[in-house]
């Protein structure tokens, strides 16, 4: 399955349920965040201008910033 994530003014929003782990890393393995999702949408705020892959439980989603 496929993590709906969504890049709006330099954050990234992804939906998730309450409990799962949301995690988001750099290409090259680098973690950037971890959380513990609330149930709907977890806002988190990176840098631009890079590539993020974004996990959410088993769901795993690749984003540009």
């Amino acid at each position: 399955n496929q993590a709906v994530v969504y890049v709006r003014n330099n954050q990234l929003f992804v939906e998730a349920f309450e409990g799962e782990s949301i995690e988001v890393y750099t290409v090259t393995g680098i973690r950037l965040a971890t959380r513990m999702a609330q149930t709907g949408v977890n806002v988190f705020d990176l840098t631009k201008n890079q590539v993020v892959i974004v996990k959410a439980g088993d769901r795993v989603a690749k984003v540009i910033m």
